[in-house]
């Protein structure tokens, strides 16, 4: 005999769904615009992806109480978009969502009013609902920005908002943070910091290094390190080239007490090798990689086969050729590929050993074949030793 349904499992099962948020259905986000437009409301975006976990505890745990739907029905056009299915694809575009759940605070002229990411209980999850109406009084994070507002916690809810959308306003925003900073420095700051350090040009690199001993103690000497140095050689290389010349001595000298004696050489071979071939200089470039890889088994797949290859289109030395087809062969012994096979295969026919060329070209070929790539250069070359 069938058990008879709780009716109070089922009625309070339909209240509290009824009680949360309602979101709205089959309806087009231009549609939803048009409609915000013309209500004079904002659309609040549920911006989520089906595999989701935090997603779906927000949808089970949030969602679902009477405070938050309240507010949220009240105050808001409420859509739940899939970001990888339909139209969200295009809406993930337009707004930056990269990670889920993201929270997307929109007007009707399409304009992202206010964004936030992750699980976020209760009340602050209200209070992100109360902070985002304001800016129908004041205007959005970006307006008031541009207006000149600059109280620390504002800079901070613009940095987090824009720094996916508009990398130039949150890096504005971060540097007067900093510029005007204080109080101690807090875990939070670092990635306010670092975020914005592309090159030592940047106010924060020089903020990051006037204060080192201050950021050491919330973070290691070799995170520190390992983020700031390679900035620091960049100026290095700068100042290295001067009037179209490398200057070996005080690049070493600079760049030494930070990368080490044996580093700071490594760096500086690399930088002579780029050098001798933008100039097209290929005998200094001969020379030089001749004695820097005398042993190849200390050097990278990657690096025997970009030197085997500029030795093939550049070098006539007979027993250079010779040494660059043991690179090439070692570069195709730890990472066979349709380009380091090609290379081989050249260079097998340059010291005269025909048939081999064949069979490594004929094996580019399939190589390249096998992944879609162009073979017209290999079809050219294995007619070429026909």
């Amino acid at each position: 005999m069938r058990k008879p349904i709780s009716l109070c499992l089922f009625f309070c099962s339909i209240f509290t769904f009824a009680q949360g948020i309602k979101f709205e259905e089959n309806i087009a986000f231009n549609d939803a615009l048009a409609k915000a437009k013309k209500e004079k409301k904002i659309i609040f975006v549920d911006a989520f992806a089906s595999w989701c976990g935090p997603c779906k505890m927000m949808s089970k745990n949030i969602f679902t109480l009477k405070t938050v739907g309240d507010f949220y029905n009240k105050n808001f056009i409420n859509l739940a978009i899939d970001m990888e299915k339909g139209e969200g694809r295009e809406v993930a575009k337009k707004y930056s969502v990269y990670s889920y759940p993201t929270y997307l605070f929109i007007n009707g002229d399409g304009e992202l009013l206010q964004k936030d990411v992750g699980y976020i209980e209760e009340q602050p999850f209200v209070s992100l609902g109360e902070e985002t109406l304001n800016t129908l009084k004041f205007g959005s994070l970006k307006t008031r920005f541009e207006k000149g507002e600059n109280k620390p916690e504002f800079l901070v809810k613009v940095i987090k908002q824009y720094y996916q959308s508009d990398y130039e306003l949150a890096k504005k925003a971060s540097e007067i943070y900093f510029k005007q900073k204080k109080d101690v420095l807090k875990n939070e700051d670092i990635g306010l910091l670092f975020t914005f350090i592309k090159s030592p040009k940047d106010y924060n690199f020089l903020y990051a290094t006037e204060h080192k001993s201050e950021i050491t103690k919330l973070i290691s000497e070799d995170q520190y390190n390992n983020f700031i140095n390679p900035l620091k050689i960049n100026i290095i290389m700068e100042e290295s080239f001067k009037d179209n010349k490398f200057n070996e001595k005080y690049f070493l000298e600079k760049a030494t007490p930070i990368l080490g004696e044996n580093e700071a050489l490594h760096v500086k071979n690399q930088l002579l090798l780029q050098y001798y071939l933008e100039q097209k200089d290929y005998k200094n470039y001969e020379t030089l990689v001749l004695n820097l890889y005398k042993n190849p088994d200390n050097i990278s797949e990657k690096e025997l086969s970009e030197a085997a290859k500029i030795f093939v289109e550049n070098i006539k030395t007979p027993s250079s050729l010779i040494t660059a087809q043991v690179w090439a062969e070692k570069s195709v012994m730890m990472n066979e590929n349709a380009d380091n096979t090609f290379t081989l295969a050249k260079l097998l026919y340059l010291n005269g050993k025909k048939e081999m060329a064949k069979g490594f070209a004929k094996l580019s070929k399939s190589l390249s074949e096998k992944n879609n790539l162009n073979t017209q250069s290999i079809d050219e070359f294995i007619k070429k030793i026909q």
